[in-house]
């Protein structure tokens, strides 16, 4: 990574089009934070980030800070996992693009927790060996309330989120049952 700007290990949490060719990538970073980057010519065919820009995907990047607005600009990214194995069933997916959400509503922008970031490193590897299960939801979503100082003691993880983000992803409920 050599093109100035601010490193980071980050994972796509989001993607959106911003244009004919760029996209508006959505990030957990283990140093920035959750950042949004727009990414130039992400789609043109051979471009430098060809291949690089899918969900889920953990990468090295370089990023310069936004001169107004939020909008970071990605410079460089390097695949550090694809986490392909997630494709294998479509509850993967689902229970891997809920907690991404989850994460992604739960932080702040530009406020690093890098153990956030850690939580969904791990579950998105755990997941693409393993079933995804209701218990693992739950137990993401306990450790999530923990790293948010939100856990109550008798409380629900799912009750002290909703409290505290005043809503979860519309999938949850989905999800569960899919999963049960």
């Amino acid at each position: 990574m050599s093109t100035g700007g601010e490193t980071a290990r980050a994972i796509l949490l989001r993607r959106s089009r911003f244009g004919d060719s760029s996209l508006i990538v959505s990030w957990i970073t283990d140093s920035l934070g959750r950042i949004d980057t727009g990414a130039r010519g992400a789609l043109k065919p051979g471009g430098r980030f060809s291949g690089l820009l899918d969900l889920f995907r953990e990468c090295e990047i370089t990023v310069a800070r936004p001169k107004r607005g939020d909008l970071w600009e990605l410079r460089e990214a390097a695949l550090i996992r694809s986490h392909d194995d997630l494709g294998r069933s479509a509850p993967a997916l689902q229970l891997a693009g809920y907690l991404c959400e989850l994460v992604r509503l739960a932080t702040e922008p530009e406020h690093p927790v890098p153990e956030i970031h850690e939580l969904l490193s791990r579950a998105l590897t755990y997941l693409e060996t393993r079933d995804p299960s209701v218990r693992l939801l739950h137990r993401f979503e306990r450790r999530l309330a923990g790293l948010l100082g939100i856990a109550g003691s008798s409380e629900p993880a799912e009750r002290a989120l909703v409290r505290h983000l005043h809503r979860l992803p519309s999938t949850r409920g989905p999800l569960i049952v899919s999963l049960s």
